[in-house]
């Protein structure tokens, strides 16, 4: 894995973690994260609510300290999140985990709009037949 560091210069990436570069960027057509059953033991339906998860979050504003154009970034601190979120070292967000909490809420939410559709039908209906 060859990764670009603020210099511009291309290193291995375990050159640039043990030359303390701490945030290089880093630049792929893709980047994918072992998802097939075949990887995978004691799977299940998750018993976390998305909603719950992603409302327990506090999203900040933030900018790197060794970022010199200071560009202005919006996420989170490892350490305040729960632990689903963030590394084992808690020093950087698991962004597979992030993913899947943030379907999951969608998929409650989903569920929530269909219901409340479905009422809101119900209760108009009642309405316009009264009159």
């Amino acid at each position: 894995v060859k990764i670009r560091s603020k210099d511009n210069s291309w290193s291995d990436w375990k050159t640039i973690i043990l030359s303390g570069v701490t945030n290089p960027d880093i630049t792929a057509s893709g980047f994918y994260v072992s998802s097939s059953r075949k990887v995978k033991e004691n799977i299940e339906p998750t018993k976390v609510s998305g909603e719950d998860m992603i409302n327990s979050v506090n999203v900040v504003d933030f900018n790197y300290i060794d970022d010199e154009s200071k560009s202005p970034k919006v996420g989170f601190i490892a350490e305040d999140t729960d632990p689903l979120f963030s590394t084992r070292e808690r020093r950087a967000m698991d962004s597979a985990n992030c993913i899947g909490i943030l379907m999951k809420a969608v998929q409650e939410l989903s569920t929530k709009v269909k219901n409340l559709t479905s009422e809101l039908e119900t209760l108009t209906s009642k309405v316009e037949g009264g009159k």
